[in-house]
């Protein structure tokens, strides 16, 4: 049976075309709320059709995410866009970590993409392509401004942001603000000595902490 993929020109009855839309919206839902390893009968049952017709719609997954996270992706990538043109080089850093892990934070899915998941592949590679230039000249302005600390790299802030990607999931669904915390103590540490340090945000009790600390135990 052929695809619509085999044959993107066709016109679609209308029926049709209210499925594909159903699919993507029920797509879009379970990625943001479990993750990228959802699979299609998941998406089907949030959509209401049958398995075949997810299948018959999109036979792959990859297509399926690429439909979808077009936009995520271009989100963060304004985001560093917009910290490369702040007026203060400090404050670029701030935006372009702090509003990176904000877009993550609220999708699972898009969290997984920024942070090395497995699927879409093609569709990360073409955003990281766009990222990586703006990335370094965030850094090299803070650096040349004395903003930040000298052997600070550009390398810095993806790895901070896989870090507390980890952190995200692991406390989703027990402290989801507790990143705030670690980023500010993220920040203090790329400011060059004798930089004024800002109040960090408020910690969590001890046993918050053993709750998202088992929690990341069961995501391994």
């Amino acid at each position: 049976m052929a695809t619509q993929a085999e044959h993107p020109d066709r016109p679609l009855r209308r029926d049709a075309q209210r499925n594909i839309e159903r699919i993507l919206a029920a797509a879009s839902a379970v990625y943001r709320d479990v993750g990228l390893d959802a699979s299609h009968e998941v998406i089907a049952r949030e959509a209401d059709v049958s398995i075949g017709t997810v299948y018959r719609r999109f036979p792959d997954k990859e297509q399926l995410i690429d439909s979808l996270f077009e936009q995520e992706l271009d989100a963060v990538v304004a985001v560093a866009e917009q910290a490369r043109t702040m007026d203060d080089p400090w404050d670029g850093v701030v935006r372009l970590l702090e509003g990176s892990i904000e877009l993550a934070a609220g999708n699972v899915g898009l969290r997984q993409l920024i942070t090395g998941s497995r699927h879409g592949a093609e569709r990360v590679s073409r955003a990281r392509s766009r990222l990586e230039p703006l990335v370094v000249e965030v850094v090299e302005r803070a650096r040349a401004a004395g903003a930040i600390r000298p052997d600070a790299t550009p390398q810095d802030l993806p790895l901070t942001l896989l870090t507390l990607g980890a952190l995200l999931d692991a406390a989703h669904d027990h402290a989801p603000d507790l990143w705030r915390r670690y980023l500010a103590l993220v920040l203090d540490g790329l400011r060059p000595e004798g930089r004024e340090r800002e109040p960090l945000p408020p910690t969590v009790s001890l046993e918050v902490v053993d709750q998202v600390i088992a929690a990341a135990h069961e995501r391994r």
